[in-house]
């Protein structure tokens, strides 16, 4: 989907549902304004995807929500005025690069990371993260299992974080 214009859906403005995340099953969002959607922006399923350059903004749920064993490449986006999170993103059996994205004003987080005990890999480079209502970026552990599996989300010293209301990292 490239060059479009997602807006006013009662649901999601984009849904994409659950196939292999091998390369030739891969969804690709490029170049669009998604924005006053019932829910989320765009909604992944377990999937391999790519969101590029897309401006979402102002949805009732958050911008973008990427499922648990996804692989995804999310570069160049804005996340803005959001009801919920800019992004929200599951790191359990997912693999997921970012590079380039803005998260402003969101009515949470700017970046929610979950963590239901499996392991994964999220790498957060060159993002920033500002006025938000609540965290620059917050990692939830969803239920009792070693810290140490959230040592598979990165956040790169090239990300700037400001003006969060409640801190920049939780």
């Amino acid at each position: 989907m490239v060059e479009c214009v997602i807006k006013e859906n009662k649901k999601d403005g984009v849904k994409i549902r659950t196939a292999s995340v091998d390369d030739k099953y891969m969804a690709s969002v490029a170049d669009n304004e998604i924005y006053d959607n019932g829910r989320s922006g765009i909604y992944a399923e377990k999937r391999r995807v790519s969101f590029v350059d897309n401006f979402i903004y102002e949805n009732d749920g958050d911008g973008i929500d990427i499922s648990a064993g996804s692989q995804a490449w999310v570069e160049g986006n804005k996340l803005k005025k959001n009801n919920k999170s800019g992004m929200k993103l599951t790191l359990d059996g997912s693999y997921i690069w970012t590079k380039n994205n803005t998260f402003y004003e969101n009515e949470r987080e700017g970046l929610e990371v979950n963590a239901y005990g499996g392991s994964g890999r999220i790498d957060i480079n060159k993002s920033k993260f500002y006025k938000n209502e609540k965290y620059g970026i917050v990692k939830v552990k969803r239920d009792d299992f070693s810290n140490s599996i959230l040592n598979g989300l990165t956040i790169q010293s090239d990300v700037i974080f400001w003006e969060n209301k409640q801190g920049n990292i939780k």
